[in-house]
């Protein structure tokens, strides 16, 4: 009832504005203020076409034309604010005013739907009518409409993710450091002996490198700056501990090969000493390609690209969300080549480790 009492009234002032003789007759003397002659052959024409009032002939003042033609001819040539608010003619002399139906597409329950609203915009002040159960809230959830803008966000890590990854790391840790111990308390023993405690050390503490390279590999971050230290820090830490691990172990598989492959009496045994000149090369090699790749990296910045797992989308404020996230370097870049070529060589790593456990699988010790 209440929103049909208004638009009643805003009809009833609408009205007024086009009858009432002072309404336009007033407003477009005042906002020409100029004294607008009444062409005699014009008026000659619109009687005898249309039937209209026609005006005394001769050059006579516009507010003397009140219900003549030329009133009618020049209604849709200006507009006035009236007591409805801003009144517009046609040329025909006609009240323009339009009413539009708007729909909304609201995403519920994963579907897309359609609610209806009405507008009114035949005046300065726009008039929105609800339909039941609609309003500022159910059209926005602000209460507002979005700019436009879309909202920027930036993914890292879940976490439930991290923290399952920092569980594993703790274990690792905490496993290798067990082992570190054993080795340390019975390394007098014929058995630890045999395998060199020394090197054991290397491997463990190689470990410990790699699982500490977790908790930078998965930091939750979403800053530039300590992008850029995640992306240096995490190379260090897993490249080193990756070379430890990898290069002892296969210094002490070449040793295994060399013993049992094509055994005689004069063959020279490696010690120790040889195997830690192997693992000192393997990593020393490894480190200049990393010290290489962290000078690159230094000098360029961590790249926001769109995240593939998540699309763009709309919030229940229709306004567009965009997802991204950080990475250290755009594909093809010399950190790029530099992180490749990393990679590689560790692979070779083990890919010869590989070829000497095969060589060496079917060894015989005779007794």
């Amino acid at each position: 009832m209440a929103e049909s009492t208004t638009i009643t009234a805003h009809l009833l002032m609408m009205a007024c504005d086009a009858l009432c003789p002072w309404g336009p007759d007033a407003q477009l003397t005042r906002r020409h203020e100029t004294k607008r002659p009444c062409q005699e052959t014009t008026l000659i024409r619109r009687v005898s076409s249309f039937g209209w009032q026609s005006c005394p002939p001769g050059r006579v003042q516009l507010h003397q034309c009140l219900h003549g033609c030329m009133m009618r001819d020049n209604y849709y040539k200006v507009d006035f604010t009236g007591v409805s608010g801003l009144v517009r003619y046609s040329e025909d002399g006609t009240i323009i005013y339009t009413r539009i139906r708007l729909a909304q597409w609201r995403r519920v329950n994963v579907a897309l739907d359609t609610y209806d609203l009405v507008t009114w915009t035949e005046t300065l002040i726009s008039h929105l009518v609800y339909d039941p159960g609609e309003s500022d809230q159910t059209l926005y959830s602000e209460g507002y409409p979005p700019d436009g803008t879309p909202v920027a966000i930036t993914n890292t890590y879940h976490t439930v993710l991290v923290v399952f990854y920092y569980f594993l790391a703790v274990v690792g840790i905490t496993l290798s450091i067990v082992c570190l111990v054993f080795n340390f308390a019975y390394r007098k023993k014929k058995v630890i002996r045999l395998t060199t405690p020394l090197l054991n050390y290397i491997i463990v503490c190689g470990a410990i490198f790699m699982y500490v390279s977790v908790f930078f590999g998965v930091l939750p971050t979403i800053e530039r700056a300590v992008v850029q230290m995640q992306c240096i820090v995490h190379v260090w830490a897993y490249g080193i501990g990756y070379l430890l691990v990898y290069g002892t172990i296969l210094a002490k598989m070449w040793r295994v090969y060399q013993i049992f492959h094509d055994p005689t009496p004069n063959k020279m045994i490696l010690k120790a000493w040889h195997l830690m000149c192997v693992v000192g090369t393997i990593t020393g090699f490894g480190v200049l390609l990393i010290v290489a790749k962290t000078i690159a990296q230094a000098l360029t910045s961590p790249q926001l690209v769109d995240d593939s797992e998540h699309s763009p989308g709309l919030t229940s404020s229709s306004v567009l969300e965009e997802y991204s996230v950080w990475q250290c370097y755009e594909s093809g870049s010399i950190p790029f080549v530099l992180d490749l070529l990393i990679f590689v060589y560790l692979g070779l790593l083990q890919l010869v480790g590989i070829i000497l456990a095969f060589q060496t699988r079917k060894v015989r010790i005779p007794f």
